[in-house]
């Protein structure tokens, strides 16, 4: 009776514990290939406070799509929020990119966005070919806060040949990657370069030492993105300059943007003036106005009427008629009415 509990016990137990110890590092990274190219298409639908590092100091974004590409706000300089003078000022840039961008012609809009979208698919193509350009072992399991994570090494695969400029680093790196063992997301990736390899013929050398590191979480239903990246390039140009690259990007505040247009849509960011919350309007096709305000008068910064909540409409200026009326905490992101 014992021997036939334990065997049927084992059998339940079997399939699931063996199918996870029977995937391979190449099938695992195929799988979290597959998970990372969802996630690149799904990333510009989400803009996030982006604080960056550098020898020039440091730095605090918001980044957000406006019609087709990103565009990035400061918000902090250190670790001090812009002045009010200061906020206007970025407030004024924002509104004359909008109105520089809704003023394109359709030709000058397609080279904009074709322009933001080579710099994604640069670093997009190298992640396409890890799947080819490495052997990947799995040499351990381990517990990564709630979850449970494949750690795959990864060393350079004999006889890769580069299909591109940015993929030829990649036979002079080895790694290690995190990998989720349900999702197969990314939790963390690191690699470094260890020896010379040349990305543009005689004229630049990527050279040891350089090294990046980048942490992932989920932000939404099945959609992972970076939570840290950090990066430490030393290359040279025509054997003699030497460049140096040390820079830390840290992402916070994901919010799904959502709105009128389907080419680019705007968040609301939130501002801190005099330790009062002010929401800013961003769009100049769109006015706010409180609740039972006249038509014609805009609130451009509506206050809280009770406690941490505001109350205002937001309204075609080509059709003032038309109006949303929209109730949300200050510190929390409007969705855009259409007009």
């Amino acid at each position: 009776m014992g021997w036939t509990r334990w065997t049927f016990l084992l059998l339940m137990v079997a399939p699931g514990g063996a199918t996870r110890s029977m995937l391979d590092g190449d099938t695992i990274m195929r799988r979290s290939t597959a998970a990372n190219r969802a996630d690149w298409i799904a990333a510009p639908d989400y803009a996030y406070m982006e604080r960056t590092h550098n020898d020039d100091g440091t730095k605090t974004y918001d980044v957000t799509m406006i019609l087709g590409s990103s565009y990035k706000r400061l918000v902090k300089d250190g670790d001090t929020l812009l002045s009010a003078a200061e906020q206007v000022k970025e407030e004024r840039k924002l509104r004359a990119e909008v109105a520089k961008r809704e003023a394109e012609s359709p030709d000058q809009r397609a080279t904009r966005i074709a322009d933001y979208q080579k710099k994604r698919e640069r670093a997009h193509r190298i992640l396409e070919e890890m799947p080819r350009a490495f052997d990947y072992t799995v040499a351990a399991t381990r517990r990564v806060g709630s979850r449970t994570v494949y750690v795959l090494r990864a060393t350079p695969r004999k006889g890769y040949d580069p299909p591109n400029i940015e993929s030829r680093v990649l036979t002079a790196m080895q790694g290690e990657f995190w990998i989720d063992t349900i999702t197969f997301q990314w939790v963390r990736a690191s690699a470094r370069v260890l020896r010379p390899v040349s990305i543009a013929g005689m004229f630049a050398r990527v050279q040891p030492g350089t090294a990046f590191e980048v942490d992932q979480m989920p932000v939404s239903g099945d959609v992972w993105l970076p939570r840290h990246f950090q990066i430490q390039s030393r290359s040279s140009i025509l054997l003699f300059f030497h460049h140096h690259i040390n820079e830390e990007h840290t992402y916070f505040d994901y919010r799904k943007i959502t709105g009128p247009m389907l080419a680019g849509r705007l968040a609301w960011p939130v501002a801190r003036s005099s330790g009062r919350d002010q929401l800013l309007p961003l769009v100049d096709r769109f006015s706010v106005r409180r609740r039972g305000a006249p038509r014609g008068r805009a609130a451009s910064r509506p206050n809280s009427e009770s406690g941490r909540s505001v109350a205002f409409n937001i309204c075609s200026r080509n059709r003032p008629a038309q109006c949303k009326p929209v109730q949300t905490d200050v510190e929390a992101v409007a969705d855009w009415a259409g007009p």
